[in-house]
């Protein structure tokens, strides 16, 4: 009796270091989580439980296939009874799908089952909004891209505008997969200003009466019950250019949008950085830079005929070998160049990578910016239109939804490290 005392007091203690260990350490759990534990209770074994399922669940999203629960337990070091334990939990949640294989000719006997998470359980929505533009883009539960709607040449600078603009297009790319509007969990809408940490536009030199007029929680109440968060566009269009563009596989890089909107993001150590106000990389701002100079001077040379588009005015010109239009790239790519270089000073990128409007000009932007930039440097920089392109912005929006729905909604923070699928 005293050896089986000894060995439950034993055992509660080591549960207990675990649970202690995975409650305090913020590389595994986020600290908005705590109450997920807390409610479970920390000592408690419906914790582990838990904590096992997040770790399941972390597994097969990052896996995207099927695994049978010999396999899954094989590969993530745990027992057959914790999987299936975990699994029911999944089920029960919507999260995770259960499967039979197909028949296998001569192969008697039972066959397994087969479980996968579940990308078609709900939808992200990623939106690049701005006073000409409003982009949407719907994609599965893993980023898949399932329909996109985008609308150039508004003018929504107005919040009430910018509002009945989102709501058509949403509709319309809703509409347009077959989706009902209650299926979308999460959102994010990129917008040209900076966002504070809790996610408000504070500061745009472009679109002010959005912040005047409470635009971006006026979308969000008609976004309901998906959680939606608002960010930079310059920001998500890094996140994107870093995940599959020219700063992908980099620790440190610089993505420009260039354009009747300006702005740059800033990847350090791998990261996208934001800031402690969250204006990271807002030097458009800065008048001795030239940013704003540079987009005047760029509409004045399109000429009044051509207001309504006067970068595309200019690119399509400089594609024909108008004169004018290449020499006005040229009177750009020298505008901006102060801002770039000064960037480039401030981290060492390895490569800059051009977005934007003004990135449909190709090397005809790309040769005199690159030899701007290298005047004003130490360095010749490694300078490239990017690889994402136009749905940059989207795309880094919903990879920001992704991020969201993982650890806000699934609450994979909370998962162990384990060994990959």
């Amino acid at each position: 009796m005293n050896g089986m005392r000894r060995f439950l007091r034993g055992w509660r203690e080591k549960f207990n270091r675990y649970c202690n260990r995975v409650f305090h350490n913020a590389r595994w759990i986020a600290p908005r989580k705590a109450g997920t534990m807390q409610r479970l209770g920390i000592n408690s074994p419906k914790t582990l439980r838990w904590l096992n399922s997040r770790a399941l669940l972390a597994a097969l999203v990052e896996a995207g296939r099927q695994y049978s629960v010999t396999e899954l337990a094989g590969r993530l070091g745990l027992t057959r009874p914790t999987v299936e334990a975990a699994l029911v939990d999944l089920l029960a949640e919507g999260w995770v799908g259960e499967s039979s294989p197909a028949p296998t000719p001569n192969k008697a006997g039972r066959r397994a089952r087969l479980y996968q998470f579940r990308a078609d359980a709900g939808y992200l929505l990623g939106i690049d909004l701005g006073p000409r533009q409003v982009h949407a883009m719907l994609a599965t539960l893993q980023g898949e891209t399932v329909a996109s709607v985008r609308h150039g040449g508004l003018d929504i600078a107005a919040g009430a505008a910018a509002e009945s603009a989102v709501q058509n297009t949403v509709s319309e790319v809703l509409a347009q997969a077959g989706v009902q509007p209650s299926a979308v969990i999460a959102a994010v809408i990129g917008v040209p200003g900076i966002v504070s940490r809790g996610g408000e536009l504070v500061h745009s030199v472009v679109v002010p009466d959005w912040i005047a007029s409470g635009t971006m929680g006026n979308i969000a109440t008609f976004l309901q019950p998906a959680a939606t968060h608002v960010d930079n566009d310059a920001r998500l269009a890094t996140t994107a250019e870093a995940a599959g563009g020219v700063l992908a596989g980099m620790d440190n890089g610089v993505h420009v949008i260039l354009g009747q909107q300006m702005g740059a993001g800033l990847l350090v150590d791998g990261k996208v950085m934001r800031g402690h106000h969250g204006a990271a990389g807002e030097i458009g701002g800065l008048g001795s830079l030239g940013w704003a100079a540079a987009a005047a001077a760029l509409a004045s040379a399109a000429g009044t005929a051509n207001a309504v588009d006067p970068v595309g005015s200019v690119v399509a010109g400089a594609a024909q070998g108008e004169g004018w239009a290449v020499a006005a790239i040229e009177d750009f790519a020298n505008g901006v160049a102060n801002g770039i270089a000064a960037l480039a000073l401030a981290i060492d990128p390895e490569a800059i990578s051009v977005g934007g409007d003004m990135a449909g000009a190709g090397e005809l932007l790309v040769r005199p910016l690159r030899a701007a930039v290298a005047r004003l440097g130490m360095f010749e920089p490694e300078l490239h239109i990017s690889a994402v392109g136009a749905d940059a912005v989207m795309l880094g929006a919903v990879a920001r939804a992704r991020d969201s729905f993982h650890n806000d909604v699934l609450e994979l923070s909370a998962a162990l490290p384990r060994r990959r699928l």
